[in-house]
């Protein structure tokens, strides 16, 4: 408070200053703030209005602590006029302090408050985790820091690096990843509508493809599938030298370690005792597992695609797209 400029004829104070003041407010007793607080108050020519308007209402009632007056009004003597103070003893709003109602006229006009520099921008920088955003967001920036770089180096050459080129090469800065910022958001708000368009336009389709699929005769339906299946599904061959009989054993040999499983039994229900009341579990070899995915990529490459009306043990594939596939 000692910092506080409370000598302008319009200074208006409405707040907890956590002071008891005794018999000046009405309250039970003071406490070590008090000396100073009425000193401040007589320095600077302020009017304490709670002895006037309030005198003796309790401010601030906890059941461990009982009540108390520390809300205080103060302005200058000039400052306002036909003024009221009111303490909602009803009314906390969940919290130990009355609400406090205060209305005034003032004898000047009050002045505005300057504007914000500028307007508290939100981005959800999380999202920039996502590669693709992230992406972007490199691109756009370092494209828009090349001339401010540039910028950099000649005052560097020239050694004239003054406190405003400073000033101005960080705003240019900020607004360079603001930019990014701003670019990187738009492409995922596109994305996200774009998604939702698709979504919409699937469910949509879904609709109507269940509503014809009412309309018309279930036989016609499975006719069609199967003739669209016939007509897409490509034969898987294996050839070998020697025979048939041994191109099927090459192709599906696997070493007897991998081919060994270790069961082992989960209980699910009931009485533990009978082995029908067991799960069997085959944990498989891991280094298979491994190898597995490593080939898979190899003989995807090599195999005919999948017919599109596959969809069991498939990544990203649900009912709703086997339906669009059929």
């Amino acid at each position: 408070m000692r910092g506080l400029q409370a000598t302008h004829g319009s200074t208006i104070i409405l707040g907890d200053l956590n002071t008891r003041l005794a018999s000046q407010t009405g309250d039970q007793r003071d406490n070590n703030r008090a000396p100073f607080f009425r000193n401040w108050l007589l320095d600077h020519g302020l009017v304490l209005w709670n002895e006037t308007l309030t005198y003796g209402m309790a401010t601030f009632y906890k059941p461990s602590v009982g009540s108390s007056i520390i809300d205080f009004l103060i302005s200058a003597a000039t400052a306002v006029r036909a003024l009221s103070l009111v303490v909602r003893n009803d009314l906390a709003f969940g919290s130990d302090h009355h609400l406090c109602q205060f209305e005034f006229l003032t004898n000047t006009p009050l002045s505005r408050l300057p504007a914000p520099n500028a307007p508290r921008l939100h981005w959800k920088l999380q999202r920039l985790h996502e590669d693709d955003v992230l992406a972007i967001y490199v691109d756009e920036f370092t494209r828009n820091i090349a001339p401010i770089s540039v910028e950099i180096d000649h005052h560097l050459a020239h050694n004239d690096l003054d406190l405003n080129a400073i000033e101005q090469i960080g705003q240019k800065i900020t607004t360079t990843i603001y930019d990014a910022l701003d670019h990187s958001d738009d492409f995922i708000t596109a994305r996200k509508a774009l998604r939702l368009a698709i979504r919409r336009s699937r469910t949509q389709h879904w609709r109507e493809f269940c509503k014809r699929m009412q309309r018309h005769n279930p036989s016609e339906a499975n006719s069609v599938i199967k003739r669209i299946r016939r007509n897409r599904l490509q034969p898987v061959t294996f050839s070998h030298p020697d025979s048939p009989a041994q191109a099927a054993n090459t192709m599906s040999y696997v070493p007897v370690a991998w081919r060994t499983a270790q069961v082992v039994p989960i209980y699910t229900k009931d009485d533990p005792t009978p082995a029908s009341n067991y799960q069997p579990i085959s944990l498989t070899s891991s280094f298979r597992k491994v190898i597995e995915r490593c080939l898979l990529p190899v003989l995807l490459n090599q195999m005919p695609a999948l017919d599109v009306a596959q969809g069991g043990f498939r990544v990203r594939r649900g009912a709703l797209d086997q339906a669009f596939n059929l």
